[in-house]
């Protein structure tokens, strides 16, 4: 599995126990004490990991509680008459 980097999809397993299993977009690392925007809203970082959104949430995770789930893998789809087939 390839690790968490900006863009791809991750699921939480772990942290808060009413977030555990929530699919989430990764946006960028945030270093501790930083600050990170989602739309025009801007947040601030008590500790470093991924900033993450959803549509209910919005924070930053260690690497150890998010589980890449989208492949990230993009040399297992190759394109067939316009159409994206998995290998």
């Amino acid at each position: 599995m390839k690790p968490i980097e900006p863009g791809c999809l991750a699921l939480i397993v772990g942290g808060s126990p009413k977030d555990i299993g929530s699919q989430c977009t990764v946006l960028y690392w945030v270093e501790a004490g930083g600050s990170f925007d989602v739309g025009s809203e801007r947040f601030k970082s008590s500790g470093a990991g991924w900033a993450i959104e959803n549509y209910e949430i919005v924070g930053v995770w260690d690497e150890k509680f998010l589980r890449r789930i989208d492949g990230g893998e993009p040399e297992s789809v190759e394109s067939k008459e316009g159409r994206e087939v998995t290998a």
